[in-house]
């Protein structure tokens, strides 16, 4: 019988070792738990063909066949619990199920944390700079935030991302000189914002390409959000502001989209806010990437591009809220 190592190569195995913190001796105990789970949700131990699926930064994912069928099973990254409340994720995949934005959730084990969804075969990804694919994921936004649905976590971004800020310096501090300074005017930025009094809605909490998958339906170019993990009840702005910082998009450009998700109508409070947000979802997932790299999980190039989007749209963003015209 074929052990789990077998089906991965030696770089596979260490890139997969290294994230989940599985010690040599210990891979092939977690195919037999990975198999473990899928038997207990799809009935057979028959899984097989595993491969791992890089995409993502904090988790594994492996697909695998289980007769004619294809699936994916999520591994969460270790340390991701500090970030992550798993009721509020099962939610926010049964919602998007419910709501028709993603057809691939099937269970989630919310003790441990596993996954396991249908794969959808995706024909490319989403293009940042293709109008269509933009409407369609503006649109998938749009729907989820006006469902009226309510989720069990209300995710404060700047409390947690402020909180985080603290529990950094504590264990040592950033390797950026200016880092203080940058939060210092953030924070700021957080404290202006409040005056908008924006809604509280359900959120996707991680709007990012690899999330958006684009797919060839009878015909049709559809696009699909998966990966519900950072989802609760939070400012549109998460959502809004996640997809822009986590593009190439300068200012300009991300007034353009924003002026999209609100069909061209954007008013001065909605414009500055859904920029205000861009620079906290920015600084919030350096800060996210600044743990992990403390945890052994390092991206440097995602950690930097971050680090200059909040600075940068904080910037941008500011002058909006200091003309009282």
């Amino acid at each position: 019988m074929k052990q789990f190592s077998d089906y991965f190569d030696v770089e596979e195995r260490e890139y997969i070792k290294a994230v989940l913190h599985v010690k040599d001796d210990n891979f092939n105990a977690l195919g037999e738990m990975i198999q473990k789970g899928i038997a207990s949700t799809l009935g057979s131990d028959e899984a097989d063909d595993f491969r791992l699926i890089r995409e993502g930064v904090t988790n594994i994912n492996f697909q695998f066949s289980l007769g004619d069928n294809l699936y994916v099973y999520r591994c969460p990254g270790f340390g991701t619990e500090q970030f992550i409340s798993r009721e509020s994720e099962a939610f926010g995949n049964a919602a998007g199920h419910r709501l028709k934005l993603d057809p691939s959730y099937i269970y989630i084990d919310v003790k441990e944390g596993w996954k396991i969804s249908r794969f959808i075969p995706f024909t490319r990804k989403l293009d940042y700079y293709n109008n269509g694919d933009v409407d369609k994921a503006l649109d998938i936004m749009r729907t989820l935030h006006k469902s009226g649905e309510n989720a069990p976590r209300d995710f404060l971004l700047w409390e947690e991302t402020d909180k985080a800020y603290w529990d950094i310096l504590e264990y040592g501090g950033s390797r950026y000189t200016d880092f203080k300074a940058v939060h210092k005017k953030v924070s700021h930025l957080a404290e202006l914002s409040k005056q908008d009094n924006m809604p509280i809605v359900l959120t996707h909490g991680d709007c990012w390409q690899p999330n958006f998958l684009v797919t060839e339906e009878e015909g049709e170019e559809k696009i699909h959000l998966i990966d519900w993990e950072f989802s609760g009840n939070c400012d549109a702005g998460s959502d809004l502001g996640t997809f822009i910082c986590c593009s190439d998009y300068n200012l300009s450009e991300a007034v353009d989209v924003i002026q999209k998700y609100y069909y061209g109508n954007a008013t001065k409070v909605e414009l500055r806010h859904m920029l205000a947000y861009t620079s906290f979802t920015s600084y919030y997932w350096f800060i996210y990437m600044v743990h992990l790299a403390k945890r052994g999980t390092e991206d440097i190039k995602l950690e930097e591009h971050w680090y200059n989007n909040a600075k940068s749209f904080a910037d941008g963003a500011l002058p909006y809220y200091l003309d009282n015209k």
